[in-house]
């Protein structure tokens, strides 16, 4: 079964401990980064926190809300490593809330996601905009996305047993487009997919840099 695991895997082993990942603020000053071997580990925390604590079967669809940074990055593999499809979505903020939380409820629905995986400073984020719109008393469409199961990747630091069944599923991801001009469409992305589209840009090792941001539908 062709799997993006398998080249992760490959790497960390034969350079463990080169730069994977590296997130920079808008200063241009480096906030948090991971080695090969490092991010191997902590996607195999954040997925053995999500086994052995949480009813999640492979196949279930989760939603990916997190603010920008590389715990979003960590999480997608864990749920790659467990057969569980990972939806990144916007996570709504403040600014245009109403807006982001409609196309957010939208797309729980129609992929039947099983639950949310954000970082504990999203969550009290979310949750106090959420009882802002009450509290205002907007038209308010936040029940649904509070009824679903939100899920701490943050506290997988906690995880003292890491080893876990691994499983595998044929849908790598779920991207949904942006719901500018009508309601956000899904799309199955698939381990070949990506896989090929990597050999098709670069026939090297590359440098990538980018500012789009970790949900977007590129």
């Amino acid at each position: 079964m062709l799997s993006i695991l398998d080249k992760l895997y490959e790497r960390a082993t034969e350079t463990p401990d080169k730069l994977l990942y590296c997130f920079l603020n808008q200063e241009g000053v480096e906030k948090e980064s991971y080695t090969y071997r490092e991010f191997l580990e902590q996607t195999r925390r954040i997925a053995a926190h999500l086994f052995h604590n949480y009813s999640l079967a492979q196949g279930d669809r989760v939603l990916l809300a997190y603010p920008p940074g590389l715990e979003m990055i960590c999480a997608f593999f864990a749920c790659v490593q467990l057969g569980i499809i990972p939806v990144p979505v916007y996570p709504p903020t403040a600014n245009g809330f109403q807006s982001a939380l409609y196309k957010m409820t939208f797309i729980a629905k129609d992929c039947e996601a099983a639950a949310v995986l954000t970082s504990r400073t999203y969550y009290w984020s979310m949750k106090l905009n959420l009882a802002k719109k009450r509290i205002a008393r907007f038209q308010f469409n936040g029940d649904f996305i509070s009824r679903l199961k939100w899920i701490i990747t943050t506290d997988a630091a906690n995880q003292s047993e890491i080893n876990f069944p691994e499983r595998h599923s044929e849908i790598l991801f779920l991207q949904y487009t942006s719901g500018s001009t009508n309601n956000p469409k899904g799309v199955k992305v698939g381990h070949q997919n990506i896989l090929q589209n990597c050999e098709a840009v670069v026939d090297h090792l590359p440098v990538g840099v980018s500012w789009l941001p970790q949900y977007h539908d590129m």
